[in-house]
């Protein structure tokens, strides 16, 4: 659903660490196509400009940004740069300002987060101090980690069901981390060894017992009592999958179970934690390589 901008600048102000996006952009005529928040600190927003100078100028959030559509027109005036274009990435670190023309159409997302979430995946993942940390301005970037990070957000980005909520909080952590790895003067510590039997069993009690809800990374976490970096790696060195994905098979086996009786489809899915029954056939289709109804009917 499109919104017009004034209709947008009333969705983005709803809540405090979204409200700063919209100072941003209220000399601007970009219109908010798509918004939805991961977590309290970090939200994704798409935009939609054309014909515009724009100041940008988001005083309290970082902004990592991948141009989806358009943008070899758009430019900078503050400084000596190419042109933009689908796949490039700017990344603006907060009190970050900039002046930029744009030609024809283009299309923005932008992923947002605060200097809090930032610095406790710096000095929880890297040791690196927040008064030391440094993280530079980029612009028209070429790095096809970034824009394969920020193309799946996009492709996941869904107001309307956010049973996926587990995968793109994963995702926004993984495309900071790589940030600081990358772009910043510290590199990651190894992280050896998974989870003991008993925290592993403990978190997997939890996600079955509220499989239905929207089951959050940091809750994860806080069963496990490890940061959400840490959290993420051990899960995967014990299981060999992500939360996200290790989430999905526990629901994928629990819709199966539920298709052999006579439970409605649009039932079985809110028992799994999918609000939309399109996201819920494809997750299913995934899975076993049918339709949730075709399942159904072989039984």
């Amino acid at each position: 659903m499109e919104l017009d901008y004034f209709e947008s600048m009333s969705l983005i102000t709803e809540t405090s660490t979204t409200r700063l996006i919209s100072t941003s952009m209220l000399a601007s005529k970009a219109e908010c196509l798509e918004y939805a928040d991961i977590q309290s600190d970090v939200s994704l927003a798409m935009w939609r400009n054309e014909t515009d100078q724009v100041l940008t100028h988001n005083k309290n959030l970082h902004t990592l940004s991948i141009y989806t559509e358009g943008g070899q027109d758009a430019y900078r005036t503050d400084m000596k740069s190419c042109h933009g274009g689908p796949g490039k990435i700017c990344f603006f670190p907060a009190d970050h300002s900039s002046q930029w023309i744009v030609g024809e159409q283009l299309r923005l997302l932008h992923l947002y987060f605060t200097d809090t979430h930032l610095n406790y995946l710096a000095m929880t993942a890297f040791d690196i101090d927040p008064r030391v940390l440094h993280l530079p301005d980029l612009t028209f970037e070429s790095d096809p980690q970034l824009s394969q990070g920020m193309q799946q957000l996009q492709r996941h980005l869904d107001q309307s069901d956010m049973s996926n909520r587990l995968l793109l909080q994963d995702l926004q952590q993984q495309l900071i981390l790589y940030l600081l790895e990358q772009y910043s003067e510290r590199k990651a510590a190894v992280i050896r060894g998974g989870l003991s039997p008993a925290i592993k069993s403990r978190v997997i009690d939890y996600m079955q017992a509220n499989i239905d809800q929207d089951i959050k990374l940091e809750q994860l976490a806080n069963e496990a009592c490890q940061s959400t970096y840490h959290f993420s790696h051990m899960f995967k060195q014990s299981t060999g999958l992500s939360p996200y994905q290790f989430l999905v098979k526990q629901r994928m086996q629990l819709a199966a179970i539920k298709l052999r009786s006579d439970v409605a489809i649009s039932q079985v899915a809110e028992d799994c934690g999918y609000s939309n029954s399109s996201r819920f056939a494809r997750a299913f289709r995934g899975a076993y390589g049918v339709t949730p109804k075709v399942y159904q009917q072989a039984f």
